[in-house]
């Protein structure tokens, strides 16, 4: 365990979610515009709130839809 958390820790991983993945599972998931996350090995929590940066960046993209952020780490 590195005990390691920072707003958008590992920024390409960040960049491809944003980019690449979140379109996808948008189109994928538009009928029920629901969409959970579970983020494993965040330490005290700032990936989690990277994560809800990134949709609260785009707010007319997901208007309307329901997301859940977990964030878990087996650290203290």
């Amino acid at each position: 365990l590195n005990n390691e958390t920072y707003f958008f820790r590992d920024k390409p991983t960040f960049d491809q979610l944003h980019e690449d993945i979140l379109p996808v599972l948008a189109q994928r998931r538009s009928e029920t515009r629901r969409l959970s996350i579970w983020s494993i090995g965040c330490s005290s929590g700032q990936e989690v709130y990277s994560l809800a940066m990134i949709f609260a960046d785009q707010p007319e993209r997901w208007l309307g839809w329901t997301i859940d952020i977990l964030g878990t780490d087996v650290s203290h």
